[in-house]
């Protein structure tokens, strides 16, 4: 049987130890001596797969907190190996169907029906879906009907859905959905139904994150009355809407996101706010406008939308003329009359640099609010000043000198885009002025649009983001250096042993030796998107997939066409490439789900795997199976913990001539319950001298002296444990030989009962160094005053 890693029963008599120790000027806790409501808090902190890698293995206490609480269970999906998916599921998911409120999958192989069932997690409160392809979205979406508690719901495709109507019509009857994100793709969809619905949807907020088209608006909000909420993108395609159809109005609106990308009209816009959205509060618009007219925009808030607060726009207008720049000045100036300042809706106006001059952006200002800046070069009277946007999450720069310039601070940004307009000559002093107006340790995404930026100009600016985790860059630039000097380089070998970086898109076409330079850069990569050329797939998942990556999940070729897949499938066929994995290809994009063996593990790993069995098991389990395996016994360092319950005498002395008596010097804990299995092999304990525990069980009292003796050669022991299956009538030879062992801290005795114990008086120089000594025999066959007075003058501390 496995043997849990700290099982409670083995540390009870240790815990009491440390309970009873009173030397010590502080205390020492660690997490098992936690109270479980404690613990239930921490897990809080923690998403349900890293609870469950972290402490189901740990001891029986902890897997029973996991699998017999009563209290709703999370599950959040990562992208995980199938192995490790597998046990997972095994152990957590399919036992505690009815707990689980939550689901949360990443992954898009991690939709095939035999995996996760929805049908049985009638208590589902919370489900999110990413990256699910969008032809397995029926099969979903029909288990749906049966999760009457879910009130939130977010799909996000990988593809394009081509019809979105039946999406709808599922969506919108779930009986009890107060939250829903719709991200499906631009595909423009057949037109929503215009049958009546027969009940109206419950959702309160809403976020559609593809464009609607005049055709689907008004049916949209007509299935949504109690939207509070509502956050969409609109389509060009809204211009055709006829003023004759009764526009639905939305009473309970009071926050509305509009995005759109194309030119519209202002009079479009104030059709839209009038006749759905009247009651808005909150106000956030972006996108192109033909024109600005403040004074239009001024009548429309004053007389229609009264309950406005929050007015938070960001419009781009194209100028062609300078009849229509000086026009677009004036409209700025009117922007800041008294109307405008007394609402506390200040505007700016700058020169957009990424397309062509005669761009501009107009944005109201507000830094308690703005979750993306934009940073550009241009000096204005309106960024002299420092302001400190604390709720800025993403930053983009514009170019080096905009870091130079830039005046303010974003104390909380965790991603970083910098663009393209950066120029070669001033690379290398940008992390300076990057950690002057942001913190750089606690950026999270990383994305590099330069197409000059020199690789080593990224490593020493990586170096500079230690808490990265996702990396995006376009080229890889290598100059004069070869993949040698690189990985030579002292910088690059800094940032392989320090990064923590799990997620590497490089977009140009990239060839092996810098598949190879990726690998060796990121160790801890788990996930790989790149752009190859067919012709290269073969050599370069040759090396991913045949190298010891082990950490790599999941490897993405983007762009890919459906030539793409056919050639891998070839070469799997063709058996130049294993088949040891699973493959996806959707929407212009190659995926490739690594399958682990648990021979594609990392030494380390194996070796955590080790602490949770015995090395007897351990040895059973792999020491014959393969020479890697072997050699993880007989070429390691790592201490031995040898336990030996009742196991037969061949089994013992294969054992012992392969692994104790060769590693002795190895052995720092030997636990022995059977010991009768050492009557064909003398048993030696002076060639251990290392060991630090020792526990001998069913010991005959004439095997005493033998081992007593021995124990005088082990410097190091600090736990020493006997117990014999008959009783001892002299016991004073053994005292006296424990308390001089000069490091042993720990002492646990059973020497049975009986009425002939003799304590007669020891001589010796040294005090014991023993902290906590246990006794176990009847009470009414010891002296118990006689030998209290005569265990303190050998004890320097005792209780």
């Amino acid at each position: 049987m496995e043997q849990i890693k700290r099982q409670l029963c083995d540390n009870f008599e240790e815990n009491k130890r440390k309970k009873f120790i009173t030397k010590s000027d502080c205390n020492v806790t660690q997490i098992e001596d936690l109270a479980n409501e404690l613990l239930y808090d921490i897990f809080e902190y923690l998403n349900s797969y890293n609870i469950y890698q972290s402490f189901f293995r740990l001891n029986h206490r902890f897997r029973s907190l996991l699998v017999e609480s009563f209290l709703p269970l999370e599950i959040h999906i990562p992208l995980i190996s199938s192995s490790s998916f597998d046990s997972y599921n095994q152990d957590m998911i399919m036992p505690n169907k009815q707990r689980i409120h939550s689901i949360k999958i990443l992954n898009s192989f991690m939709y095939d029906d035999e995996v996760l069932s929805l049908l049985n997690k009638i208590s589902l409160r919370t489900l999110i879906l990413e990256n699910i392809e969008s032809n397995r979205l029926r099969n979903l979406l029909n288990q749906l009907t049966s999760l009457s508690y879910l009130s939130s719901l977010s799909i996000i495709t990988v593809d394009q859905v081509p019809c979105k109507n039946y999406i709808y019509r599922e969506v919108f009857h779930l009986p009890s959905l107060r939250y829903c994100r719709l991200s499906l793709g631009n595909h423009y969809s057949l037109y929503l139904s215009t049958s009546p619905v027969n009940e109206q949807s419950s959702i309160e907020h809403l976020i559609i994150d593809y464009e609607i088209k005049d055709s689907e608006l008004n049916n949209f909000l007509s299935c949504v009355p109690q939207l509070r909420r509502f956050s969409l993108k609109l389509s060009k395609d809204y211009g055709s809407t006829s003023t004759n159809i009764p526009c639905y109005v939305l009473n309970n609106l009071i926050h509305l996101s509009l995005k759109f990308s194309y030119n519209i009209t202002f009079a479009l816009l104030e059709y839209i706010f009038i006749n759905h959205f009247p009651f808005i509060e909150i106000l956030c618009i972006s996108g192109n406008l033909t024109s600005i007219d403040a004074n239009k925009w001024r009548q429309l808030i004053s007389m229609h939308l009264l309950k406005l607060r929050i007015f938070d726009v960001m419009f781009e207008i194209v100028l062609y003329n300078d009849n229509q720049k000086a026009e677009y000045e004036e409209q700025v100036k009117l922007f800041q009359s008294s109307f405008w300042i007394e609402r506390q809706w200040f505007f700016h106006s700058r020169l957009d640099q990424k397309l062509h001059s005669n761009r501009r952006i107009l944005f109201t200002i507000n830094p308690y609010r703005r979750k993306n800046y934009e940073l550009h070069s241009e000096v204005t009277a309106e960024n002299e000043n420092q302001i400190i946007f604390k709720s800025v999450d993403l930053v983009q720069i514009q170019n080096e000198m905009a870091i130079n310039q830039c005046m303010d601070y974003f104390p909380n940004t965790t991603q970083l885009t910098l663009s393209d307009g950066f120029s070669i000559s001033t690379y290398r002093s940008i992390e300076s002025g990057l950690n002057r107006i942001l913190p750089l340790q606690q950026i999270k995404t990383l994305v590099i649009q330069c197409h000059h930026f020199s690789f080593l100009k990224m490593i020493k600016l990586l170096s500079y983001i230690p808490n990265l985790d996702t990396l995006t860059f376009q080229t890889m630039p290598l100059f004069k250096e070869n993949k040698v000097s690189i990985e030579q380089n002292e910088e690059f070998q800094s940032l392989c042993k320090t990064n923590c970086v799990t997620t590497v898109t490089f977009r140009q076409i990239c060839i092996l030796d810098k598949v190879q330079i990726l690998i060796i850069l990121f160790p801890h990569l788990q996930h790989l998107v790149m752009n190859i050329q067919m012709k290269d797939m073969e050599l370069i998942l040759r090396f991913l997939l045949n190298k010891n990556n082990h950490d790599l999940v999941l490897l993405s070729f983007k762009p890919a066409s459906g030539v793409y897949f056919a050639h891998l499938n070839h070469l799997i066929k063709s058996g130049a490439l294993s088949s040891d994995h699973r493959r996806l290809h959707a929407y212009k994009e190659l995926c490739l789900w690594c399958v682990s063996k648990f021979e594609d593990l990392a030494n380390e790993l194996i070796y955590e795997i080790f602490e949770y069995l015995d090395y007897y098991h351990s040895y059973q389990g792999f020491f014959d199976l393969k020479y890697r395996f072997r050699s993880l016994f007989t070429q390691s360092t790592v201490p031995f913990k040898i336990n030996i319950d009742f196991i037969s005498q061949s089994n013992f002395n294969s054992f012992n001539q392969d692994i104790i008596i060769p590693y002795r010097q190895r052995i720092h804990s030997l636990r022995l319950s059977n010991y009768f299995i050492f009557d064909s092999n003398p048993f030696v304990l002076s060639d251990k001298k290392f060991l630090q525990t020792l526990v001998i069980e069913n010991l005959e009292p004439l095997d005493l002296p033998c081992i007593l003796h021995q124990l005088k050669l082990l410097s190091n022991l600090s736990s020493l444990t006997f117990t014999t299956i008959d009783f001892v009538i002299n016991r004073n030879y053994i005292y006296q030989l424990i308390f001089q062992l000069p490091l042993l801290r720990y002492c646990k005795l059973s020497l049975g009962g009986g009425s002939d114990i003799n304590i007669l008086p020891i001589t010796t120089d040294e005090y014991s160094s023993i902290e906590l000594f246990i006794i176990i025999c009847s009470t009414t066959s010891l002296f118990i005053s006689t030998f209290i007075t005569w265990i303190r003058l050998y004890t320097t501390e005792f209780t």
